[in-house]
């Protein structure tokens, strides 16, 4: 190929280099000799107000030299141990929906998969929020679908890829799939100008916000949106 023979004529041109030594002109001798390279490294350098110190400084974590360094260790670092197994997720594609059924016949003849668990496999209440919160925060899926990419359940397997693999072959199937509400305005119209308060402890009466604001040196006002 043309390669080949291109790369066999720059081989040979520096070996009849090297050979010559100082015979050859100054500018040629380089391709004779190999390319030293040094360790890689890097730095970020940010800019920020001095007057505003220590506001925006960069400040290293803690962490750092022991994460860059290798000496971290993380769980795909760990070694297996006996009777090990594996979980992957199986998610919702949409969102404001019924759960009408799921299939994992298909991902069960997967060699490798052990089973999978549900809603129906939580012994207690299927919420993991602890404490005061607008809750319940849905582990996995029971009929109610509340957002995109929600828990329906999990493939166990003896290893994560084939846990993943198997997680693809999971059908699910909806029903009553509604439009999706994609901004704060239209939650805020759909919930009649209200939302559910999450903080749950000290004062909550719109006469006390209403009076703390107005006695704040300091007002600001317009939206702010996550």
């Amino acid at each position: 190929s043309v390669y080949r023979k291109r790369l066999s004529q720059a081989l040979l041109y520096k070996f009849f280099v090297g050979l010559l030594g100082d015979a050859v002109n100054a500018k040629y001798k380089s391709c004779s000799t190999d390319i030293e390279r040094g360790p890689n490294h890097g730095k970020q350098i940010y800019e920020f107000d001095k007057s505003e110190h220590p506001l925006y400084e960069p400040v290293m974590k803690l962490e750092a030299p022991f994460q860059c360094s290798g000496e971290a260790e993380y769980t795909n670092d760990i070694p297996p141990v006996p009777l090990e197994l594996h979980a992957t997720i199986v998610l919702t594609r949409v969102s404001k929906a019924n759960l009408k059924r799921v299939d994992i016949s298909e991902a069960m003849k997967v060699p490798g998969v052990v089973g999978w668990v549900d809603h129906k496999d939580i012994p207690g209440r299927n919420d993991y929020m602890l404490g005061e919160g607008p809750g319940p925060d849905i582990i996995f899926v029971q009929d109610k679908i509340q957002y995109a990419g929600q828990p329906v359940g999990a493939i166990i397997a003896e290893t994560q890829e084939i846990a993943n693999r198997a997680r693809k072959l999971v059908k699910v199937e909806y029903d009553n799939i509604e439009k999706p509400l994609t901004s704060v305005q239209m939650v805020l119209k759909s919930s009649g100008g209200k939302l559910p308060v999450a903080i749950t402890y000290g004062s909550q009466s719109d006469k006390d916000q209403t009076k703390s604001l107005k006695d704040s040196p300091h007002n600001i006002s317009g939206e702010f949106n996550l």
